[in-house]
């Protein structure tokens, strides 16, 4: 079954685009976070959304990218297999009659550790800016977290992350100074200084270091059940990548104090009516 999406003016969202409700009445693919952010990055990217006319409706329906035809990436020690790289890349081709170009979507895959950055997925993170910032054919990037893995018989599931912090088992026996060339804010700022526009996909804990990925792109799409927040101060630490700048930009100096003052989590929800969510989602 093909599906013909048509291209509107604006981005190709249920409200902009009548003939894409109509089509889709009744499915979930028009409230997920996937839709959102690869409808999203089509037109942001400068591509028509008029390319999804090529892909079948279950690319679609819950957008399971496994399903596009694609090309793997990874900036990891492990080049042989994707599924153990810290950082998979996936190239999904979009074209239309007059550009051709990739939609570069970027997992942060420690989903044992709930995505929790260290200091690979750092130096992963910044290499990988770097490829995408000369690559003509990537028109925009999508960076989510990895779900999580199956429950191990008798143990409780772990939640959903899209990035649960910094991995402070790294700061074991590392003075200050080590810390903070370690743990610095390049790969982050590399994030945030793309000329590509930047989507983050969350679904699940966006806290710490994981709330800071997010605010440094420049789309943020939530599901419903995500949280954000920077609790490092209950560690009695502060945020360390950009938040006491970026995070006012978006919802001002009176909010970025309470988060950060308090440590306590928001919802997607009040996520969203403050400013720091562009969408809420339901879940897959």
């Amino acid at each position: 079954m093909k599906v013909d999406l048509p291209a509107p003016l604006g981005p190709n969202t249920p409200k902009n685009s009548p003939e894409l409700t109509s089509t889709l009445s009744g499915c979930n693919a028009i409230k997920s976070p996937y839709f959102f952010a690869i409808s999203t990055a089509l037109t942001s990217g400068g591509l028509s959304p008029m390319i999804l006319r090529n892909c079948s409706i279950l690319c679609i329906i819950g957008f399971n990218h496994n399903r596009i035809n694609h090309q793997v990436d990874c900036f990891s020690t492990d080049m042989d297999d994707p599924s153990t790289s810290v950082l998979a890349v996936e190239k999904i081709p979009v074209s239309d009659d007059s550009v051709n170009g990739y939609i570069a979507l970027a997992t942060i895959n420690r989903p044992n550790k709930l995505n929790a950055l260290n200091t690979e997925v750092m130096d992963s993170l910044k290499s990988f800016c770097s490829w995408v910032e000369n690559n003509n054919q990537i028109r925009c990037v999508i960076i989510t977290g990895a779900k999580p893995l199956p429950a191990e018989e008798g143990k409780r599931p772990k939640p959903n992350a899209f990035v649960a912090g910094a991995d402070i088992s790294e700061f074991v026996g590392m003075d200050s100074q080590t810390t903070k060339v370690k743990f610095s804010d390049n790969a982050v700022e590399a994030l945030w200084s793309l000329t590509k526009p930047t989507i983050a996909m969350v679904d699940g804990f966006a806290l710490g270091g994981g709330c800071e990925v997010a605010c440094s792109c420049d789309i943020r799409i939530a599901s419903q059940r995500s949280k954000f927040g920077t609790p490092e101060i209950n560690l009695g630490l502060i945020p360390g990548y950009g938040a006491t700048q970026r995070l006012a930009k978006l919802i001002g100096y009176g909010k970025t104090l309470e988060m950060i003052m308090t440590g306590e989590m928001i919802s997607a929800q009040e996520a969203h009516k403050i400013g720091l969510v562009n969408h809420v989602c339901s879940e897959e």
